[in-house]
């Protein structure tokens, strides 16, 4: 974890807007990955092989968010870009969003 380059972007109140953070951007040149607002994924819970996360066992539709928020503390949660939660699938609140991807002009 580097915090010149998410601090802004974790362990806040509010959400940035997004590419606020251009120097947090990885290899490929995304940015946002952690931080910010926690992200749907289309996946149904799961954990990883060797994973200590505790799925929830209920009745509702639960889905999988990534990424952390504004409000988490990264080291205390060990905010990754993998890391994830499972939720209830209707859940809505301002700290959690999606991300759109496409193909980049130099995809082959």
């Amino acid at each position: 974890f580097d915090p010149t380059k998410a601090v802004m972007n974790v362990k806040n109140a509010e959400p940035s807007a997004v590419d606020s953070k251009p120097s947090g951007k990885n290899d490929w040149g995304v940015v946002d990955l952690i931080g910010n607002v926690w992200e749907w994924t289309s996946s149904e819970p799961a954990a990883y092989p060797g994973s200590e996360l505790d799925i929830k066992k209920t009745a509702e539709k639960r889905m999988m968010i990534r990424g952390g928020s504004a409000n988490e503390d990264p080291v205390k949660l060990k905010i990754t870009s993998a890391f994830r939660l499972d939720v209830a699938a209707d859940r809505m609140e301002k700290n959690l969003g999606f991300r759109l991807v496409r193909p980049s002009a130099d995809a082959k």
